[in-house]
């Protein structure tokens, strides 16, 4: 992540949060995936964690030519890591490991509420909530795909759910498929 997106973030935070709440707020710049839950239990636990990492494989076609050229490729693409044969990582996507290393800090307990990840593809979504299944998040969290709109109906022809290893899993809203929201011990939303 470059520094400058932290001072963007600072800057979008909304100005009329009560001090309270804006001290609770934390802004870090980390390599995800050199952190260990210890890391984290030191300062949390987190409510919410927001995880828009680099998602595309690096000769994914369906990316436009505008996304190519105005995005950083660093937004984009995850920097290929070298894997060893004991490395849990040989078994994912590269543009998936990101998801596999959040996850794995969630089934620690270091988020208490909610976890949204951003994805690229309803495959990409099936792909992260099968890691979730994987890494045994609890029996009572609800995990939901939201399109672009998760507040609209969807429109003739959109899949409301989707069936991943004999379980139905809620599609909400319209549009394509753009995020993973997993509700840590059901957890409600206002949406």
């Amino acid at each position: 992540m470059q520094t400058n997106a932290i001072a963007l973030a600072k800057d979008n935070t909304d100005p009329d949060l009560d001090e309270k709440n804006r001290a609770t707020l934390r802004f870090e710049q980390r390599d995800v995936l050199q952190l260990r839950s210890q890391d984290l239990k030191n300062v949390g636990p987190f409510n919410v964690i927001i995880c828009n990492p680099p998602y595309i494989h690096t000769k994914d076609p369906s990316v436009s030519r505008s996304v190519r050229r105005w995005e950083p490729a660093l937004a984009l693409y995850p920097i290929p890591r070298p894997r060893t044969a004991t490395s849990l990582e040989i078994f994912f996507r590269d543009e998936d490991i990101f998801y596999h290393k959040v996850l794995s800090l969630a089934a620690e307990d270091v988020v208490d509420k909610i976890i949204l990840m951003e994805i690229g593809s309803k495959d990409q979504a099936i792909r992260v909530i099968r890691l979730a299944n994987q890494l045994r998040l609890g029996p009572k969290d609800i995990i939901q795909i939201w399109r672009d709109w998760p507040d609209q109906k969807p429109t003739a022809g959109e899949e409301t759910n989707v069936t991943i290893d004999d379980k139905s899993y809620t599609i909400r809203g319209s549009g394509l498929c753009r995020s993973v929201v997993i509700r840590r011990f059901g957890e409600p939303l206002l949406v």
